[in-house]
């Protein structure tokens, strides 16, 4: 990513997303997906703007004409998967490895507090969960979180009983101390200060 790249708001980044890939392709005829509410395809297209505002111009225009020749319906005007559009836009390039302002404001919200209050393993699993779908959970997705968290607490356990043992493998040697970097990192996201602006 260039300089220039780096220096765009996350605004800038959203909107661009609109200018060259939402924008066009509506006007070339794509149309919300059948049976989809205007208003959940409007939420659809903010989700799209979040996930793609990382891409360059050159990755954008690329993954606009995949959507282009990837359009379903009778007609071939309706959008893909949101899921496919996020799998060729990191095909072309992989997202930053950090979190954006939803992660962020997410994790240090009485959410993020409730699953740091519940298990360290917990405030991970939220985390994970916030920078691979970009959106906040619902009570399914939750499930999944919690599920996950569970999993991620138990394989801690074993390899901590195999090193105290001295039988870990390098694998789950390394696989520990990431995800004890990991505990800390969110810690250190839950009980971030964020920053309050009095009004002048």
């Amino acid at each position: 990513m260039s300089e220039l790249e780096a220096e765009l708001s996350e605004y800038q980044q959203r909107q661009r997303v609109a200018e060259m890939l939402i924008e066009p392709l509506e006007a070339e005829g794509m149309v919300r997906q059948r049976g989809v509410k205007v208003e959940d395809h409007e939420k659809w297209l903010e989700n799209l703007k979040s996930r793609l505002a990382y891409l360059e111009p050159v990755n954008l225009r690329a993954v606009r004409h995949s959507i282009a020749r990837a359009a379903g319906g009778k007609r071939r005007n309706r959008w893909p998967a949101i899921l496919s559009i996020t799998n060729w836009a990191h095909d072309l390039q992989r997202p930053p490895d950090n979190d954006n302002r939803m992660v962020t404001s997410y994790m240090a919200s009485a959410a993020g507090q409730m699953a740091w209050d519940r298990g360290p393993e917990y405030a991970v699993a939220l985390r994970m969960h916030l920078r691979r779908v970009r959106m906040v959970p619902n009570a399914y997705t939750w499930q999944k979180i919690n599920a996950n968290a569970e999993e991620m607490a138990r394989r801690a356990e074993y390899i901590e009983d195999a090193t105290a043992r001295a039988v870990e493998t390098e694998a789950e040697k390394q696989w520990l101390a990431g995800f004890r970097d990991a505990i800390e990192i969110v810690k250190k996201l839950v009980f971030a200060k964020e920053e309050t602006h009095e009004p002048a």
